[in-house]
């Protein structure tokens, strides 16, 4: 016999909003090189994967990540400027308005929710009252850890 569910957990970006990675491809489109550059990078970069982890647990703000990742991207060809680079990474993404009702209904049937989001840029929980879609709410940096570590 299967535990029955007794809370929802979910995240924020790709969840509450569209599709981050569709949302990055299409930034890395606007660079006019590869689609997946700023992808690549943030997967198989080590530089690039290290400033992404030490912003996500809070240990570098917003602006030494956009600057040491728009460096990342120069070196790989994309002429970029750090200012700003994660909400331009980020404009292609879109609220589901769906998916805050239906959290919104199973709040209102008792259920339980939880967020947990890693952190990426400033702004991006703009527009969307976090208190309002979830009982809990975890970001990363605020509390030092990133998914997908049990920890957090």
């Amino acid at each position: 016999m299967g535990k029955t569910r007794t809370a929802v957990l979910v995240d924020f970006g790709g969840v509450i909003t569209s599709s981050v990675l569709r949302a990055f491809t299409d930034f890395g489109a606007s660079l006019g090189g590869d689609p997946r550059l700023p992808l690549d990078l943030l997967a198989r970069d080590q530089p690039s994967r290290t400033l992404l982890a030490d912003h996500e647990c809070g240990r570098i703000d917003a602006e030494a990540f956009e600057r040491g990742f728009a460096e990342r991207l120069r070196v790989h060809g994309a002429e970029v400027s750090a200012e700003g680079l994660t909400a331009r990474m980020q404009a292609g993404m879109s609220i589901d308005q769906d998916m805050l009702a239906l959290l919104g209904d199973l709040r209102a049937a008792g259920r339980p929710v939880a967020l947990v989001s890693n952190s990426f840029g400033t702004g991006t929980y703009d527009g969307v009252d976090l208190a309002a879609v979830a009982d809990v709410v975890v970001i990363s940096a605020e509390v030092g850890i990133r998914k997908p570590s049990r920890r957090i």
